[in-house]
């Protein structure tokens, strides 16, 4: 009966714990949020994103407790969530009435080319992230121009280096092809197995991933079946110990009227006399 009862106390602690989410991303916007879920979830992590109240309310990301510190360490290595860049339009949309001196005018165009073009690598087929470095107008007569481009790209995808510097040469005319420095890396593959997988199944004759979650330390359960199964197994050890507490309490009734009834007979057949008669024998100093 104890052993029953704090197995289901256990269990129903599991369940307190594994339904509980913690905020991992706070203070984003709608973009970045999305971001971060879309991330997460190809690592198996369900992720929900929740609005704050308020007419500027920021979002937040949650995940689940025992999946917080797999999250953060996505999350790290993703460089997640980015912060807001300011596209193309936006920097050169003139702002007051006041110019600005000629150093930061060219400083801003130059930016601003960079973007464009950091927004034109950023359709290429396996192109995680990427972030290009211009010095076309802010430089001194002496200098040439230059281009810096690092690319971050996803596990099974390579980009084409020289497709790419024709595409920089023809988008910016002027740089030479030996001042075109671009590098890249691809995003970090978890070999240490610490990260939990994702499982697969058929909808609609499509394969789709499936986030699984930690079930008791020792399986992975999908997600979506997660709280069903806890509560299917907290039903089932309660009916347990339901049925368990029934059946000693009916034992220890009949055990108790057996013997009621074994006294109750006894005394039925034993006379009145040799109940109370003493043995010749009894020592009455005892």
């Amino acid at each position: 009966m104890k052993v029953l009862l704090k197995n289901l106390i256990l269990l129903f602690v599991v369940v307190l714990v594994g339904c509980d989410t913690v905020p991992v991303a706070e203070d984003l916007d709608q973009l970045q949020a999305r971001q971060v879920v879309s991330e997460l979830s190809k690592y198996g992590i369900s992720a929900v994103a929740e609005k704050g109240s308020g007419s500027r309310a920021k979002y937040s990301v949650a995940v689940r407790g025992v999946q917080y510190h797999q999250a953060v360490q996505i999350l790290e290595e993703e460089s997640l969530p980015k912060d807001k860049k300011l596209s193309f339009y936006d920097l050169v949309e003139p702002k007051g009435l006041m110019p600005n001196s000629k150093e930061m005018e060219d400083l801003r165009l130059d930016r601003a080319i960079a973007v464009e073009l950091e927004e034109v690598i950023s359709a290429y087929s396996g192109v995680k992230s990427v972030d290009v470095l211009l010095r076309l107008n802010f430089r001194s007569s002496e200098q040439l121009p230059t281009a810096s481009i690092v690319l971050k790209l996803n596990k099974s995808n390579a980009v084409n280096t020289e497709e790419l510097l024709r595409l920089v040469t023809k988008t910016i005319p002027g740089i030479p092809r030996e001042n075109i420095e671009i590098i890249s890396h691809r995003e970090t593959d978890f070999a240490d197995g610490s990260l939990e997988e994702v499982g697969v199944k058929r909808v609609d004759k499509r394969v789709v991933s499936v986030p699984l979650v930690p079930f008791l330390s020792k399986w992975q359960i999908p997600d979506g079946q997660y709280r069903s199964l806890v509560f299917v197994l907290s039903g089932i050890v309660f009916i347990v110990f339901l049925i368990g507490f029934v059946l000693g309490y009916w034992l220890v009734v009949y055990l108790r009227s057996g013997r009621l009834v074994d006294e109750h007979s006894l005394r039925e057949r034993t006379p009145p006399n040799e109940m109370l008669r003493i043995p010749p024998d009894y020592d009455r100093s005892n």
